[in-house]
C-alpha cells in the first residue's frame, strides 16, 4: 500500500536515489517541499519543488521508480504537493526548466502525460572536437590582438563578470587553460570587447565559454577562437569540446562561426502546468 511522506533529514537518504543530484541539497531548505511515496517501506517516488515567490512552484526533481510507473503516482505527487503548498502559500502553477540530452525522453513523456505545456528554449550545449575546429577555414590564422588569461591584470580580470557581457564566467568550475583562454581588451574604452575561457574538467573534456562585450562584431570571437586553436596544439584531434549556449543569439553565433563543425547535443525546455 502506497504511503506519502514529507522528506526530511531523517529519511532523506532513503529517497536520494530518486532525486536529482543537483536538487538533493535543497530538500531541507526553507521554501522547499520534498514529498515522497513508499511502498512496503521502500522509497518508490519523490518530488522536490520550491516556491519562487511569484505564484509558482518550481519543480527541481520528480521521479517514479520504473516498476511503479503508469499507476498515477506522479499525478498524486503533484496533487498532494499542490494541496500542501496552497495551504502554505499562494501558488497558481507548477513550472519546470530542464535540458534534454537525448536521455530524458522518459521525463519529457512524463510531463506531457501530466499535461504540462512544454516549450523549447534556446539554451543547451554544442559538442565539437579540436579536429573539427582545425578544419574550419575561418579559424585558420592567429588572434593577434588577444591577451592570454594568464597575462590579465587585476582590473581586466574583474571585467570577466561585468554586467555588459553576454555571459557571466565563473572561475573555479574547472582548471582554466590559461594559454588558450584570452580576451580582447579596448585600451581606450577600458572595456573587454570579448572574452573566451577554456576550462578542463576532471574527465579531461574541455568546456568553452565565450562572450562579446561592448563590441558586437563576431570578428572579435573569431580572433579569440583562432588564438585558442593555435594555442591548443598539444591536444589531439579527438579532444572533445563542449560549448554551452545561453540564448538564441549565442546559439546562432555558434552555428555561424563554427560552420557546421559542432553538433547540438542538448536542448532546453520550459514546462508549465496551471492549477
Amino acid at each position: 500500500m502506497y504511503e506519502f511522506l514529507i522528506i526530511d533529514e531523517e529519511n532523506a537518504a532513503a529517497f536520494r536515489p530518486l532525486i536529482r543530484e543537483d536538487a538533493y541539497p535543497f530538500i531541507i531548505n526553507n521554501g522547499v517541499l520534498a514529498l515522497g511515496i513508499v511502498d512496503d517501506f521502500f522509497a518508490v517516488a519523490a518530488l522536490v519543488c520550491q516556491l519562487d515567490g511569484e505564484g509558482a512552484a518550481q519543480i527541481l526533481s520528480i521521479f517514479v521508480a520504473k516498476e511503479h510507473r503508469r499507476k498515477g503516482l506522479a499525478t498524486e505527487l503533484l496533487s498532494t504537493a499542490a494541496d500542501i503548498l496552497i495551504q502554505e502559500g499562494e501558488i497558481s502553477r507548477f513550472v519546470c526548466d530542464y535540458t534534454d540530452n537525448g536521455e530524458e525522453e522518459a521525463f519529457t513523456g512524463l510531463l506531457r502525460y501530466l499535461e504540462f505545456d512544454i516549450k523549447e528554449g534556446a539554451e543547451g550545449c554544442y559538442l565539437t572536437t579540436f579536429g573539427q575546429l582545425r578544419g574550419v577555414n575561418a579559424l585558420k590564422g592567429e588572434g593577434k590582438k588577444c591577451i592570454e588569461y594568464k597575462d590579465l591584470d587585476k582590473n581586466q580580470r574583474a571585467l570577466l563578470t561585468n554586467e555588459e557581457m553576454d555571459l557571466t564566467l565563473y572561475e573555479g568550475e574547472g582548471e582554466i587553460e590559461s594559454n588558450m583562454s584570452c580576451v580582447i581588451y579596448d585600451d581606450k574604452e577600458k572595456k573587454l570587447d570579448g572574452c573566451l575561457i577554456f576550462t578542463k574538467e576532471e574527465s579531461g573534456d574541455l568546456v568553452l565559454s565565450w562572450a562579446r562585450g561592448s563590441n558586437r562584431n563576431s570578428t572579435v570571437i573569431l580572433q579569440m577562437l583562432r588564438h585558442a586553436v593555435s594555442a591548443g596544439s598539444a591536444y589531439d584531434d579527438g579532444q572533445k569540446i563542449y560549448i554551452p549556449v545561453i540564448n538564441e543569439k549565442s546559439a546562432e553565433l555558434a552555428e555561424k562561426l563554427l560552420e557546421g563543425a559542432s553538433e547540438r547535443i542538448e536542448r532546453s525546455y520550459t514546462a508549465e502546468l496551471e492549477l
